[in-house]
């Protein structure tokens, strides 16, 4: 890039000097006033450096702070399950109220890391770490329940048209008193944070597919998309 610059500094002038004085990087009637043979356009040369090299600089620090942020939003999402894990909660925050809860649903949305976790002192994993949001479509953030939700594990690859009718390796059920202990607020809104162990029983797949289903008062039931996720031996 600075190559590039440099060269129609030297080359080009006119151009540049047109360019510089329009993005405010150097001063076109203090360009304009001073002759190709003067010492005073060698002096302006190097300050039209000086100015190329920290317009640069601005540029590429500008791009590089929002690729960094993009990437840390990014990163939070993902990680939210594993830090929820850890410790309860840095997104907690009473700064908005909870929402009441809701008896119906229309979509959930469930974020987890693609590898199982491991709880405890012994190589191996343990169970998942997940997040689960769920929404309704005459409202703009994520909703609370106060009704059961459920957690459908898979020793196999189950696309989503099959998880009515085939039977899970293993659930994890939490009643509406239960998903209020695991309430936790994200930089997606409320939510639920949940660690589920398998303890001694656990999947003898090296993939297994993980569900979330919510059953709701009246209507059909609603599950999120099943995610893969890979497991290791213990």
């Amino acid at each position: 890039m600075w190559a590039r610059t440099l060269n129609a500094c030297l080359y080009r002038p006119g151009r540049l000097r047109h360019r510089l004085a329009a993005s405010g990087c150097i001063d076109d009637a203090k360009a304009s006033s001073a002759s190709p043979s003067s010492p005073a356009s060698s002096s302006l040369g190097l300050e039209q450096t000086h100015s190329i090299v920290n317009c640069s600089n601005s540029a590429i620090n500008g791009h590089l702070n929002i690729t960094v942020r993009f990437i840390a939003v990014t990163m939070l999402v993902i990680l939210s399950p594993a830090l929820e894990g850890c410790g309860r909660s840095i997104y907690h925050s009473t700064l908005r109220p909870v929402p009441e809860t809701v008896s119906n649903v229309d979509h959930i949305t469930m974020l987890s890391l693609p590898v199982a976790i491991n709880f405890d002192h012994i190589p191996g994993p343990d169970g998942l770490n997940v997040q689960v949001y769920l929404f309704r479509v005459d409202r703009a953030q994520p909703v609370t329940v106060n009704r059961t939700l459920e957690f459908l594990l898979f020793e196999q690859r189950v696309a989503k048209s099959e998880l009515a009718d085939l039977e899970p390796f293993g659930i994890w059920s939490f009643s509406g008193a239960d998903l209020a202990r695991h309430l936790s607020r994200s930089i997606v809104g409320w939510g639920y944070a949940m660690e589920l162990r398998w303890d001694h029983r656990p999947p003898k797949s090296r993939t297994v597919t993980l569900a979330v289903r919510y059953r709701p008062p009246q209507g059909p039931d609603v599950y999120s998309d099943p995610i893969v996720i890979s497991v290791g031996q213990k």
